[in-house]
Formats: structure tokens, C-alpha cells, sequence
């Protein structure tokens, strides 16, 4: 008898914990990275997958739309253009003056991501309401913007890829990102060592210098270039004058646009830009001998997966750049 109750008791006992496994284990886990947890923002677990996301920031749309996620918005953008189908749902986006947290809240969400800057006002409202809001960063400290994407997008794949077709998805994309970086070393052994100095030109007065952190700057820099910026050269943040780029040696000078979305538009708008203060222009050592890259407004900002082809892009252009 004493046999058969320790016996029971062990089995309950085992139940239990199989039950109390059960309960920690949610359906769904997106995981916030270590820095954004430090930060206070916590992952997002749920007993189900969502079926209803509101995406109110670029950076996490196209992992999501491969992965087979159903939206019910999306951020408006110039960064890039969404599917036709996902056109109709595209809202102003966190930043935007019409920005309508009451119209995200109408369409019954059961999962929103918010940049990390609106988690203190739309996210906590959101969070009040009982709706799971997750934050999205677009750079970590110490860390290139490559490697947010690529960490980010496992986080996703880890979440929503529960299916069949979801997992066929996550493999590709993890192909595609195997596949670059292959490109990315052999790239960053051609051109190691080189420097460039940058610009995004807005218009023909007002050029911002590229800082270290930038996008374009953080894909040069994995590919072997070295940034020759310094804080003494001006806030990156406000239009450098222009005498800043006069006699300043470096192997290339890489332009960034907005407001275009192909090489030979950033090219032309550039050049443009230039032509009123073209004397000046000419005392740029890299400029004047054509050693000189044109990007489009989509390298000014990424938007999460799109670096796969900005990168993969940038490597062709500078190969054809040094190959002429």
C-alpha cells in the first residue's frame, strides 16, 4: 500500500510539472533583444499567433509578409513600395501629424509593433487597452545595422514561422542572408582599407555629412572601407557648410539622396545639386577624379529585409566602380 501511494504521488508530482511546463511555455514568444531588454521593453508572449497585426513600422514588413503574416495596416513609406494587395491598408505612419491610433485601435488588432520612440505615449496607450505592442529598434549600440536586421529577423522567423510554408519562407530568407554574407568577406578583403567621405544631399545648399553610425556608413564599413568623418568636421545633424568638404582626401565619396529611388535619379539629382556650387565641388579630390558612388533615398534609411538588396546592390556598384 505504501508502494502504491509513492507510486501515485510520483505521478501526480509529474503531472504537475508537466502542467506548470505547459503554462510557461506560451504558443507564441517574439523575443525582445538583450539591449532592448535593458531598456525595459519586454518580449511579447501570447496562446496564440496573432492573426490581426497592425506593423506601424517598416522594419519588420517584409520578414513578416514572406513569413505568410495577414495585416490589418501597415506604415506608410517612401523607403519602398508594399505588394498591390497591401496597398489599401497602408495608414500614416507613428511620426506622421494624421497619424489615427484610434483607427489602429478600431481594427481590433491582437498584435501591433511600434518603434521604440512611441512606446512611451501610443505604446503605453495601446498596453492599457490590452493590446500587445512590441517595440522595434533600428540600431543597437555597438552594433551594425546588418546585424539588427539579421538578429531581428530571427526573432520573427522563431515567432511566426509555424507552419509548413512559413518555414520553407524562413529557410529562404536565411539563404539569402548566408548567401551575402559570403559577398560581404569577399568584398571586405578587396576593399580593405580604403576610406570614403559622405554626404546626403537634399538640395543644392544643404548636404548632411555621413557619421560613423549611419546606414551607408555601417554597410561601407562591412565591406572594408573606412569612414574618414570626425566630429570636428560638423553635427551631422544640421546642413554642413560646404567649405567642410574642400580638399578632403579619401578614396571615394559616397552620396546619398532623397526623395529618388534609383542609381541613375540619385546620380542626376546630385549632380544637379553640385552644378550651384560646382567650383567647390571640383576641390573634392575624390570628386573630381570620379571616384564618386550615387545611392537612392533607400540607403538613407533601411527598412529591415530591403538590406539584403542594398547591400547586395552597393557590393555591384563599387565591383563596377573599380572594375572601369
Amino acid at each position: 500500500m505504501k508502494k502504491l501511494f509513492c507510486t501515485l504521488l510520483c505521478a501526480l508530482l509529474c503531472l504537475a510539472a508537466l502542467s506548470s511546463f505547459a503554462e510557461e511555455e506560451p504558443v507564441f514568444l517574439l523575443r525582445q533583444s538583450d539591449y532592448m531588454k535593458s531598456l525595459g521593453y519586454e518580449d511579447v508572449a501570447l496562446d496564440h499567433v496573432p492573426e490581426r497585426v497592425a506593423c506601424m513600422t517598416t522594419y519588420p514588413f517584409r520578414t513578416l509578409y514572406e513569413l505568410g503574416v495577414n495585416f490589418v495596416a501597415v506604415a506608410e513609406t517612401s523607403t519602398f513600395e508594399y505588394p498591390e494587395e497591401i496597398k489599401p491598408l497602408v495608414m500614416p505612419a507613428v511620426m506622421s501629424s494624421t497619424f489615427d491610433l484610434e483607427g489602429i485601435v478600431a481594427l481590433e488588432p491582437d498584435l501591433v509593433l511600434l518603434p521604440d520612440s512611441a512606446m512611451a505615449t501610443h505604446g503605453a496607450t495601446l498596453q492599457e487597452l490590452g493590446i500587445p505592442v512590441f517595440a522595434v529598434t533600428t540600431k543597437e549600440p555597438d552594433q551594425d545595422v546588418y546585424t539588427t536586421v539579421k538578429n531581428q529577423t530571427e526573432a520573427y522567423i522563431e515567432a511566426f514561422a509555424q507552419d509548413e510554408t512559413a518555414l520553407a519562407a524562413a529557410e529562404d530568407i536565411r539563404a539569402r542572408f548566408a548567401a551575402l554574407d559570403a559577398r560581404i568577406a569577399e568584398a571586405n578583403e578587396r576593399y580593405a582599407g580604403k576610406t570614403f567621405f559622405g554626404a546626403t544631399c537634399v538640395s543644392g545648399t544643404d548636404f548632411y555629412l555621413q557619421a560613423q553610425t549611419s546606414t551607408v556608413s555601417s554597410m561601407m564599413q562591412l565591406l572594408g572601407f573606412t569612414n574618414i568623418y570626425a566630429e570636428s568636421m560638423g553635427d551631422t545633424n544640421a546642413p554642413a557648410s560646404l567649405e567642410t568638404f574642400a580638399d578632403v582626401e579619401s578614396d571615394l565619396f559616397v552620396f546619398t539622396s532623397q526623395g529618388t529611388t534609383t542609381v541613375e535619379d540619385a546620380e542626376a539629382f546630385c549632380t544637379e545639386c553640385m552644378a550651384t556650387n560646382q567650383a567647390l565641388w571640383d576641390t573634392v579630390p575624390a570628386v573630381s577624379r570620379g571616384d564618386v558612388l550615387y545611392l537612392p533615398s533607400g540607403y538613407v534609411v533601411t527598412a529591415g529585409l530591403n538590406i539584403i538588396d542594398n547591400l547586395g546592390g552597393l557590393i555591384d556598384l563599387l565591383d563596377a566602380h573599380y572594375a572601369a
